[in-house]
């Protein structure tokens, strides 16, 4: 049977009296690779942020089986890379190498391993040459890719993307798809509006509107439908 790395049972959030989440329930099983898709305002991001334990919700949420609670948020923390859709979120230090860095550094590993363990990842992504640079000197795609060098480094086995071709270029997306395509061990759950990236990298859509669930296995046909494309 295959593992169920993420599960989602009956999920709403609410915020100041207003709905973003209602009974939200979907799964992945280990290695599934699925585009989140929905007009903009339709909750991708709130589902993104409460697998990340970033927003309270009602029903539960378990992550590689175990139920996401105020006590086990620091140990799912553990499995789960999240790649904002702002990566200036994410990107603290003054090195980019010092951001990839960092997370393998906290968790233990020795800092001389660590720092060649950032540098070999943002070789991987084609952008090894700027590990010394300082964010401010960087384009959004680049960025993008040093928010997510960080994450791949830490070989986590869940990966939240929120709107990670956004701003890239046509290589540079390119670059991106095939990353994904090879992480084929790695559960991914990917907040998206660009339907040719979600119906080329993406082996399944879930899509929603308004915060309720309209299909856990929709087409690209039928998103396009609903976004008036076709």
């Amino acid at each position: 049977m295959t593992a169920c790395m993420l599960e989602l049972e009956n999920v709403s959030v609410e915020i100041n009296g207003r709905k973003l989440l209602s009974n939200l329930s979907f799964k992945l099983e280990k290695g599934e690779h699925v585009a989140l898709m929905g007009l903009n305002g339709s909750g991708k991001t709130t589902i993104l942020n409460v697998v990340g334990g970033l927003l309270k919700f009602s029903g539960t949420v378990k992550v590689c089986d175990t139920i996401l609670t105020g006590k086990t948020i620091k140990n799912i923390r553990k499995n789960v890379g999240y790649l904002f859709n702002v990566p200036e979120e994410q990107l603290l230090f003054p090195r980019i190498c010092d951001d990839v860095a960092w997370e393998l550094i906290n968790s233990g590993m020795d800092k001389k391993r660590a720092m060649e363990k950032a540098l070999e990842t943002l070789e991987i992504l084609h952008i090894g040459h700027l590990a010394e640079r300082s964010i401010h000197e960087l384009s959004h795609g680049q960025k993008q890719r040093s928010a997510l060098a960080g994450i791949i480094a830490a070989e986590k086995p869940l990966w939240l993307l929120d709107e990670p071709s956004s701003g890239l270029d046509p290589v540079a997306k390119r670059d991106l798809g095939t990353l994904i395509e090879k992480h084929s061990d790695v559960t991914i759950l990917c907040a998206l509006n660009d339907t040719d990236f979600a119906e080329k990298y993406f082996s399944r859509i879930i899509f929603i509107e308004d915060g309720t669930l309209v299909s856990a296995n929709s087409s690209i046909s039928t998103v396009k439908k609903t976004w008036d494309l076709i």
